[in-house]
């Protein structure tokens, strides 16, 4: 990947006074307006483009239900897939980001990491499985607002930097009574042999 940490003075978002560190292992709650999820380097946020933005607003409306929809030509599902298209090449993949779209409300998350990818659970055909690139130390979940508002909520995991393969669970369950949906991320050090890199993920349902 080039273009991204190529300028070591980039400086890292602090504007986003909401975001707060969180242990590895443990159970934890994250407020989500904006219908997703951004897993990634703090510094892919600094690197966000008008166009992307733009596109960003109709990737993380998938079912065409609010006002972006009004922003697109054509067919909602058409639409949908360039916005989703345009953001991953212009932003998403040169980035080594992750994004994982889910209801707005309170969500659970455990984030869990494993020394290989064979100390990682088997991803069932339920479980989403990706990439992200870390080259600060820190690693990312935040509301996506954050495209527009600094104020949004997130938390950090300081990792290793390195490259990272993810794989996100959807939980049926959790500890907390008001979390609507919940999941387990799991991250592993990615091998050169993998090929199966993805940038989206979507958790369906609410928590039994």
């Amino acid at each position: 990947m080039h273009g991204l940490f190529d300028n070591n003075d980039i400086p890292l978002p602090q504007e986003f006074r909401r975001v707060r560190e969180v242990p590895l292992g443990r159970e934890t709650r994250l407020s989500v307006d904006g219908g997703g999820v951004l897993i990634c380097d703090p510094r892919a946020l600094r690197k966000l483009s008008e166009d992307v933005r733009f596109n960003m607003n109709g990737v993380l409306d998938p079912d065409g239900k609010t006002c972006a929809v009004c922003d697109f030509e054509g067919p909602w599902k058409i639409s949908w897939r360039r916005a989703f298209e345009f953001a991953r090449d212009n932003w998403l993949a040169p980035c080594g980001m992750y994004l994982l779209l889910t209801c707005c409300g309170e969500l659970g998350f455990r984030i869990e990491f494993h020394e290989s990818q064979s100390e990682c659970p088997t991803s069932s055909a339920q479980d989403f499985c990706g990439r992200v690139i870390v080259k600060t130390g820190e690693l990312f979940l935040i509301d996506a607002l954050c495209l527009w508002d600094d104020e949004a909520p997130g938390l950090v995991v300081p990792i290793k930097s390195g490259e990272y393969q993810i794989v996100v669970e959807q939980q049926q369950g959790s500890e907390y009574r008001s979390v609507t949906q919940s999941a387990l991320i799991h991250l592993f050090p990615a091998g050169s042999q993998s090929d199966d890199t993805s940038y989206l993920g979507r958790l369906e349902g609410n928590v039994s």
